[in-house]
């Protein structure tokens, strides 16, 4: 099972925060059953071309509190992200390459799971060990393989509660019932392991996951164990891969060994295309000319039809195409004699990787992938077949279905991601065990896939429907806003037409069975697909279908497709003069052979990539992927200024200045510098730097005063005649002017200061103490008249009377106090500079 619409990334908080989002691949193959064999019987249940065995990867949040044995209280249950309502977002509404969202993803599935969690189990070890249903595991914690040696599925999950190991289980699937396992040593189950069955070595081969993001402290990290006869035990190769997650994992048996690719891992700095063997116990890295891309989450088996080891798809967060706005990859590889070889299948390919498996199927002689389609919460698991070299929708949702598929006329499992996916060589179908519903309803449901067909091996498929009466909903893509449409749906004998001119038709209160419908005409447009078979088996449903223009001879079309937007907001493109809009994911244009400038409008709130190019047609239609990116905040907040004082932030292009204590800017996903600026006496903590926005952004400022900073202490004086010599001495040194200021720098600190004496002139105050902390200081000097009230020290003509020294002193006191605070508003060491700093 591979987890493929995450579009994982690293992210870089204030304080060194690493975390990740994360993808997941299950895979299986096998033989015969001995729970305790005296030989071998591996080697003889190998089929004539090499026994098509593949390997598991999952990952997901293990931070839970409760456990297998004790429900958990309400208030030990993992909580919803701040903010989000999970009732109302599924995985295709999160763009899978920020990380916020893919933790949205993982923390929703985890308060999801640990209010679900019903399961409890007291037996011990020796006790009676019933033939029940695993619990619901952690999403994407669980990895699973088909063990030849002992002639069952295994499975290694954690429930995330307080159990040994957070809650690891060993569990054995055989002969349509699960029975669980006791050893008496076990790897904990991490976030992101692969687990494959190794055919050479005899017994099953185990990767713990790196720690990385949400739930990132597994015991297991990286470590190599092998299971066989019942037992785990840890191996000390000689040398082992970097730690990761999601990495794509198989037995090649043309080959002779166990192939590891990608994955995510610190040592990758993200994405990894590196490439392993693991053979008697060891690892070995190997350097193949090509190689695919960079990904996590790659669907990967062994093809026994084939001879070869098969890659498909997987999710990158860089070089994804333009026509390809999720990051996500649709590419088909084989692995073959150690060569990488990229395939060009002819025709359809599935569907974008959101939620995947990948596994050979012995009966059919297929690689079956399964997606989920990302468009409705309920809506069954669709499934396509790798044979000859091509791909076929075997459920005829997307592409045409050959008429010698074998459509399945019962129920499916309906949509979901982190599901365990193997194939049961021993009962001969494909084992497909629980996973999340696209709401984060966690499922511990058992279906078996074979020969074409679904089966229900459990009376659970949660979450349960809540009516007798189901829903179809049909969505179009491709009309202009407005443009009306219509669709007749029934039985096949007799059906209705209901008409919209809105993106969707809601055909209501249906009863299980199956319906036909055919879609109307719409002038100079076509259909696709224009007909089908809608089967309704428990679940609302939802159908696609996309019109495109009707081209005029030589004409191509343009397909602007949209991401990003919430469902129904409208978007405009301008090209050749004209604004196309829709309130749909598609804008189709018809156009002549040529090159066309284009511009993508801005919608409020979001940035758009790209939002202007040029398209160029040349003898065939082309796409374009147009992407939304919500606008996230960045807010600068200060501490250690004093109020009032202006600084600056400047980031990317765009730049900030207050005398408040926080400075926010809206910008688009991306990683930006910034420069943090203010009044040359203090310095800022960061004062640059660089960061990743993947979602909402606080970073601290703390200013401080350097311990060499200067300071003006400026005296102001009132009261003599203009061009009047005066003089103040501060701290020894002697400043004269005939100006009304006299300024001295001094550092912070207290500073004695005397005013020199002016004939004829008593000044006050004479002398004093000024205080300098973290500003500039202004000290106001009042002179008056020699013989006239207030004269004091320093006037000459002999000593003045007391009783007029003290009332000049107190009322000069208030004078200069006025007199201070307006000069202190004009000449204050807190006024901001005409413009930023330079930098």
């Amino acid at each position: 099972m591979v987890w493929g619409r995450s579009c994982p990334g690293a992210a870089w908080r204030i304080g060194g925060l690493w975390a990740t989002g994360v993808a997941v691949l299950l895979l299986a193959g096998g033989g015969p059953i001995s729970l305790h064999p005296v030989a071998d019987p591996a080697r003889s249940a190998l089929p004539a071309q090499g026994l098509p065995l593949s390997g598991a990867a999952g990952l997901g949040p293990v931070d839970h509190a409760g456990g297998p044995s004790i429900p958990p209280t309400t208030s030990s249950l993992p909580s919803a992200p701040a903010g989000v309502d999970c009732s109302k977002y599924h995985p295709s509404d999160l763009l899978p390459g920020r990380l916020r969202e893919r933790q949205i993803d993982l923390e929703c599935s985890a308060a999801a799971l640990a209010a679900s969690r019903s399961h409890a189990s007291a037996m011990t070890p020796g006790a009676p060990r019933p033939q029940v249903t695993p619990p619901v595991f952690g999403l994407y914690n669980m990895q699973i393989a088909y063990d030849s040696y002992d002639g069952y599925v295994l499975l290694l999950g954690a429930t995330g509660g307080s159990g040994a190991k957070n809650g690891t289980e060993t569990w054995s699937f055989h002969a349509g019932n699960w029975t669980r396992l006791y050893p008496t040593s076990f790897p904990e189950s991490c976030v992101g392991s692969s687990m494959a069955y190794d055919e050479f070595d005899s017994y099953v081969v185990y990767l713990g996951g790196a720690n990385l993001g949400y739930g990132g402290n597994c015991s297991s990290a990286g470590e190599t164990w092998s299971y066989r006869g019942g037992s785990w035990s840890q191996l000390t190769p000689n040398a082992s891969p970097p730690a990761r997650q999601a990495a794509a994992f198989t037995n090649d048996s043309a080959d002779g060994y166990l192939l590891l690719f990608g994955g995510m891992a610190t040592a990758c700095g993200g994405f990894c295309n590196d490439s392993w063997t693991f053979v008697s116990g060891n690892w070995s890295e190997i350097y193949p000319t090509t190689s695919p891309s960079p990904r996590s989450g790659a669907g990967m088996t062994y093809d026994a039809a084939a001879g070869f080891v098969l890659l498909f798809g997987g999710s990158a967060s860089t070089g994804c195409p333009l026509d390809d706005p999720y990051c996500t990859l649709t590419d088909t590889w084989e692995f073959q004699a150690g060569v990488w070889t990229q395939l060009s299948p002819v025709g359809y390919t599935p569907p974008e990787p959101f939620d995947d498996g990948l596994v050979y199927d012995a009966v059919d002689q297929y690689a079956l992938y399964t997606v989920a389609d990302d468009n409705n919460t309920m809506a069954p698991e669709l499934y396509w077949a790798f044979q000859g070299g091509n791909w076929t929708d075997l459920a005829g949702f997307i592409a045409p279905r050959p008429s010698h598929a074998r459509l399945s006329s019962g129920p499916r499992p309906i949509e979901r991601f982190g599901e365990a996916l193997a194939y049961d060589w021993n009962d001969g179908y494909a084992l497909l065990f629980g996973g999340s519903d696209l709401r984060f309803n966690p499922m511990n449901d058992t279906w078996a896939f074979h020969a074409g067909n679904w089966t229900n091996l459990t009376n659970y498929s949660a979450p349960p429907p809540s009516h007798d009466l189901f829903n179809v909903t049909f969505r179009e893509s491709g009309l202009p806003v407005g443009v009306s449409w219509s669709v007749s749906f029934g039985n096949l004998s007799a059906q209705s037409t209901w008409v919209s001119n809105t993106s969707t038709i809601l055909v209501e209160n249906l009863f299980n069975g199956t319906y036909g419908f055919v879609f109307g005409n719409v002038s100079g447009y076509t259909a696709h697909p224009s007909s089908g078979v809608a089967v309704v088996s428990g679940v609302d449903l939802a159908i696609g279908v996309t019109f495109s223009p009707v081209t005029a001879a030589g004409e191509y079309t343009v397909t602007f497709n949209e991401t990003g937007l919430p469902v129904g907001t409208s978007w405009s493109v301008e090209l050749r003069g004209q604004a196309y809009s829709s309130s749909t994911k598609q804008v189709i244009v018809p156009l002549l052979p040529g090159s066309y400038p284009f511009v993508v409008n801005q919608v409020s709130g979001f940035s758009v990539r790209p939002n202007a190019t040029t398209v160029t047609i040349l003898d065939a239609n082309v796409s374009v992927g147009v992407r939304f990116v919500p606008d996230f905040t960045v807010t600068f907040e200060e501490q250690g200024l004093p109020n009032g004082t202006v600084w600056w932030v400047a980031l990317g292009s765009l730049q900030g200045s207050t005398g408040g204590s926080a400075i926010a800017f809206g910008l688009a996903e991306g990683t930006y510098n910034f420069t943090v600026s203010t009044a040359p006496q203090y310095s800022a903590s960061p004062g640059t730097g660089s960061l990743q926005l993947i979602s909402d952004l606080t970073v601290l400022v703390v200013f401080s005063t350097p311990s060499n900073a200067s300071y003006d202490l400026t005296f102001v004086e009132s009261g003599l005649p203009s061009g009047t010599s005066w003089s103040v001495t501060v701290d020894g040194t002697t400043v004269i002017g005939s100006g009304s200021t006299l300024g001295v720098q001094v550092h912070a600190g207290a500073h004695a200061f005397q005013v020199g004496t002016v004939t004829g002139f008593s000044s006050v105050p004479y002398s004093g103490v000024a205080e300098v902390n973290s500003s500039s200081e202004i000290v106001p000097v009042a002179f008056s008249s020699v013989g006239g009230p207030g004269s004091g020290p320093g006037a000459s003509g002999g000593t003045p009377d007391v009783a007029l020294l003290t009332g000049t002193v107190i009322a000069a006191a208030a004078v200069g106090a006025v007199l201070g605070v307006a000069l202190t508003m004009k000449f204050g060491g807190r006024r901001p500079p005409a413009s930023p700093p330079s930098r």
